[in-house]
Parts: C-alpha cells; sequence; structure tokens
C-alpha cells in the first residue's frame, strides 16, 4: 500500500479500519454456507478485525494476523479472536 508503518499505528486509522462493515463478499460466502462452523479461517492482514469480528460471530474458527500491534488489539478487542502480530511476507 506505501503507507508508512507509522500509518498503520495511528490510532485514527486503526479506528477507520476497526469500524468498518465485514466484506460484502464474505458475507454472501457466509450466507450460502450450510456450516459455517465447518470452516477454519486465517485473516491474513486483518487490520481491524472487521471480517474475523463478522466470522466469530457466526462461530467461524479463526486466527487473525497483522503486522501493527494497534491493529492487532482492536481486532483482538472486537471479539476476542485469537490474535498474532507478524509479518505477511515470505
Amino acid at each position: 500500500m506505501g503507507e508508512s508503518p507509522g500509518f498503520w499505528s495511528d490510532p485514527e486509522t486503526v479506528a477507520r479500519f476497526r469500524d468498518r462493515d465485514p466484506d460484502i463478499h464474505l458475507v454472501a460466502i457466509l450466507e450460502e454456507e450450510r456450516d459455517p462452523t465447518s470452516l477454519r479461517v486465517l485473516d491474513l492482514g486483518c487490520a481491524g478485525g472487521r471480517n474475523s469480528a463478522e466470522l466469530a460471530r457466526r462461530g467461524v474458527p479463526t486466527i487473525a494476523l497483522d503486522a501493527s500491534a494497534p491493529m492487532c488489539a482492536a481486532t483482538r478487542d472486537r471479539e476476542g479472536t485469537p490474535t498474532i502480530q507478524g509479518v505477511m511476507d515470505t
């Protein structure tokens, strides 16, 4: 994305990502799934946890990962999703 690491730690940025609605495509997939609890999800680049929170509300076992400690904290705070701070490259 080209933003500096400080961008992802800025409280306003964290709040903006945390408060976003879940991805509409994810919601559509979950609504079509007969048993979403049978899924296992890694939310790579979870940002503020918008998708992780939706998955948790639907009972989908999820682990979230993000490089930003504040984004990880925001994700954890939303629904208690297990969250790991780490890099997302090979």
